[in-house]
């Protein structure tokens, strides 16, 4: 059977602000949650971030991290695969980028 998931979805620039957002929603998702969820960061679409927003990133997963069996994050930007892998190793989280969604969801399910 399939892991629960959730989808993040940043576009445009990435604030501190639009994050904290996001992970309200992602608390209400995880309060209906049993066991650790699998986490999908879909930044397609997303041109830039700020620097509080990625401290901010590493903050929350490093706290968070016994209730995500892990992440993919979607980016086509290959600058930013290497920057995933730096955020897994700050944070402690199971982390790694993907080009594509489905295989994304396929590696936290």
């Amino acid at each position: 059977m399939p892991r629960p998931h959730h989808v993040l979805t940043f576009t445009d620039t990435l604030t501190e602000p639009t994050l904290k957002a996001q992970f309200e929603a992602l608390e209400r998702f995880l309060s209906r949650q049993q066991t650790p969820i699998g986490l999908v960061v879909d930044c397609t679409a997303m041109t830039a971030y700020t620097p509080e927003a990625r401290a901010l990133f590493v903050e929350w997963h490093r706290a968070n991290r016994e209730r995500i069996h892990a992440v993919g994050i979607v980016t086509t930007n290959m600058l930013w695969h290497m920057i995933v892998r730096t955020m897994a190793l700050a944070s402690g989280q199971t982390m790694r980028p993907f080009v594509e969604l489905e295989r994304a969801i396929a590696f936290v399910s």
